[in-house]
């Protein structure tokens, strides 16, 4: 696996509108630089459905 496989989500609304539909992160952090949270996902048909609804429903 590499960084392609993954998805960071750094908005934390998204984070939680994935979990509530079933997708939890497998890890989240802070990024090196900007001190950020994030939420890492593993990239999947899944995810990105679910991401499209999302930001259908903005």
């Amino acid at each position: 696996m590499n960084k392609s496989d993954f998805v960071f989500v750094y908005n934390k609304n998204v984070a939680k509108y994935l979990k509530e539909n079933g997708i939890y992160s497998i890890t989240t952090g802070l990024h090196p630089t900007t001190n950020k949270m994030f939420s890492l996902f593993v990239k999947s048909e899944c995810l990105q459905r679910v991401l499209d609804q999302y930001k259908n429903n903005k």
